[in-house]
């Protein structure tokens, strides 16, 4: 049944009770759901996210600090790990205070810029993150499958190249955000309160539908199945019968081999750990997104329906 300020009325007259005391006799929620966290780990939670800030400042400052020397610049990962390291450092400045607000004031306080600002540079810092661990599975497969068919201004170059289309992508995906993201503040006339909320507000359901179907497949599957074919072939290179150099690696001392062996191992484990930990950690996060954006789940974000 969908509960109006007169049908409301209506009922308390008839049930001869007060607002309050209805509420507290049908056990009524509020009609506009703000996400709350119990009082008790309010605490936690805040020094959680100052610890995650200070962290996240200090380590990726000291990362752009010590890679920006010019030798350092010379090196293709370089670049790479200044990506990471840039659009880390953007969500630690941006996006955690203002999550941190959101946990512990009811109403958003930050104003219409800062809700735009905030999903839009948070999608770009996620978006710029997962390309440009693609971008490094493609600079290793080049590196270690072809070796000898690039040069290393080559690669130089190509790098830059890849990273100013990673951070082009980027915004162009979280282009949406800025447009979608609106203060509006909505009234509860159950609990007679107003709340300004920082939210999504769409045309129509099937805009929101496309976009999340397109984040899922830009920023998670696409990314996923390039790393998971090119470290896949790389570890076939490294473990494959018909090495290039069978000869000459046998021709090595025992205590060679066994370095090179461990090395292999460990280069084999970590592209494994890479690809595996990158389905782990985001797949629950697009499934939900998807589940919850397509009608599968009962959750409903913002209903008025008792």
């Amino acid at each position: 049944m969908n509960l109006t300020s007169q049908l409301l009325d209506l009922m308390l007259e008839a049930s001869n009770l007060s607002r309050w005391q209805f509420i507290q006799e049908y056990s009524i929620p509020p009609l506009v759901a703000v996400p709350r966290l119990p009082g008790a780990l309010l605490p936690v939670f805040g020094l959680l996210y100052v610890l995650i800030f200070c962290l996240a400042v200090v380590g990726n400052g000291a990362v752009l600090v010590l890679l920006c020397r010019k030798k350092a610049l010379q090196s293709p990962s370089t670049f790479f790990i200044c990506s990471l390291a840039l659009s880390d450092l953007l969500i630690a400045i941006v996006c955690v205070p203002a999550s941190l607000l959101q946990h512990f004031f009811k109403n958003w306080l930050a104003g219409d810029f800062l809700c735009k600002l905030v999903p839009f540079l948070q999608v770009t810092a996620i978006a710029t993150s997962i390309l440009t661990m693609t971008c490094i599975a493609v600079e290793r497969f080049q590196g270690i499958l072809y070796p000898l068919h690039v040069r290393n201004s080559y690669v130089l170059h190509s790098s830059i190249r890849m990273l100013a289309a990673v951070w082009l992508i980027a915004l162009a995906i979280a282009a949406p955000m800025w447009f979608v993201q609106k203060v509006e503040v909505k009234y509860d006339f159950l609990f007679d309160v107003y709340h300004t909320c920082c939210l999504e507000v769409w045309s129509n359901h099937h805009q929101r539908l496309g976009y999340t179907a397109c984040l899922s497949v830009l920023v998670f599957l696409v990314p996923m199945l390039t790393m998971a074919v090119l470290y896949g072939k790389i570890m076939r290179e490294l473990w494959g019968k018909h090495r290039v150099h069978e000869a000459m690696f046998q021709t090595l001392p025992g205590s060679e081999i066994n370095k090179i062996t461990r090395r292999k191992r460990r280069a084999v484990r970590m592209m494994a750990t890479v690809v595996l930990l990158f389905a782990a950690c985001w797949s629950p996060f697009h499934l939900v997104s998807l589940l919850l954006d397509y009608g599968k789940t009962h959750t409903q974000r913002h209903t008025h329906n008792v």
